[in-house]
């Protein structure tokens, strides 16, 4: 069954900022006359006052937090803060790791989040999962919450973000397809059932990106609004499907067998690790990966496993570790015999391709 609660403002525009004070009220009207909690970082804060700055000026009873930790056992005492300090509304400024942070302590203490978003490095921007480290050097774990109430990209803000964020956030939305594959072959086995307009969703993310894509590279302003746009449509679509599978199949386990075998051998962002997992994974679906190369190279993302210090072994070892990641999740992988033969083959086409 569906379960719809999405974002009720969605701004991706030049100065959104200037538009919190009139998201808030609109979310809750009294918001003015009650206790907010402004969650920011050093780094945020310091580069974009103008962004607390408007948020305190509009409301005079908002509190200012900066947070140094962003693992779950910080949001959890920053949800037991919110409930006990009658805060009614969290603003959240700052990267991904905060916004996970703010959007699970506000689904647990029941309270909205409005996000300013400072980097298109994920989909978390609207899904409905943080994904948060039990300790700081831990692997990460996704947990289900609320989506946030509105999210506002400013590209003036965006377009700051260091270019490895953004290719985090296109290799995210171009990996998708992979997933969506699986989540038909699941269906078809009878091990799922897929949300056509989810899967809409997700397909028009890709389209949106791969039209916004220009000569300006991933800072130009039509190719970062397409690419905001995407992650939203991307994270949406969970919720919409009330599942994980439109977002993440066989593609992502490879990136989770990565970060939960191999953190002290390598350490890839999730969104690039994804990518270079999608590769393999339309190998073993018998899809093309022309689209799939083109779009990777338009984006100028580094996908070749050598570029991030993954040699064959490492490679092949991954993929054997794979499936296991998410013994729920039914993927090609099901239908694939893996061998190091197999994937040292894979390995040395993605060297020469990519």
């Amino acid at each position: 069954m569906n379960r719809f609660g999405l974002p009720i403002h969605l701004f991706v525009e030049e100065g959104a900022y200037h538009r919190i004070p009139e998201t808030a009220e609109d979310i809750l009207a009294d918001i003015v006359n009650h206790r907010s909690l402004v969650l920011t970082q050093d780094k945020a804060a310091d580069k974009f006052s103008g962004v607390i700055d408007t948020i305190t000026e509009a409301f005079p009873l908002a509190e200012v937090q900066h947070a140094e930790r962003t693992i779950y056992k910080d949001a959890i005492s920053l949800a037991e803060y919110i409930t006990g300090g009658d805060i009614r509304m969290v603003f959240a400024f700052g990267d991904t790791d905060l916004l996970n942070l703010a959007k699970y302590a506000g689904y647990i203490s029941q309270v909205p989040v409005l996000f300013v978003v400072m980097t298109l490095d994920s989909d978390s921007v609207a899904s409905p999962v943080a994904v948060l480290r039990a300790e700081e050097d831990g692997p990460r774990k996704s947990y289900n919450c609320a989506v946030p109430a509105a999210v506002l990209v400013d590209l003036d803000i965006v377009s700051q973000a260091d270019e490895i964020d953004l290719q985090c956030g296109a290799a995210e939305v171009i990996s998708k397809l992979s997933a969506l594959y699986d989540w038909h072959l699941a269906e078809s086995r009878g091990h799922d059932r897929v949300d056509d307009f989810a899967c809409m969703l997700v397909e028009t993310a890709v389209s949106s990106l791969a039209g916004a894509l220009g000569e300006e590279g991933l800072k130009g302003r039509q190719t970062l609004a397409g690419l905001a746009k995407a992650l939203v449509l991307c994270g949406l679509s969970v919720q919409i499907a009330g599942s994980h599978a439109p977002g993440a199949g066989s593609e992502h386990t490879f990136a989770y067998a990565l970060e939960n075998h191999y953190a002290s051998q390598v350490r890839i962002p999730r969104g690039i690790a994804a990518a270079m997992g999608a590769y393999a994974s339309a190998v073993f679906q018998d899809r093309s990966v022309e689209d799939f190369c083109q779009m990777i190279k338009a984006s100028g993302i580094q996908i070749k496993p050598s570029s991030w210090k993954v040699d064959k072994e490492l490679f092949a070892g991954t993929w054997l570790k794979a499936a296991p990641t998410r013994p729920d999740r039914y993927t090609v992988l099901y239908e694939t015999h893996l061998n190091e033969a197999r994937l040292h083959e894979i390995y040395d086409e993605m060297e020469l391709v990519l």
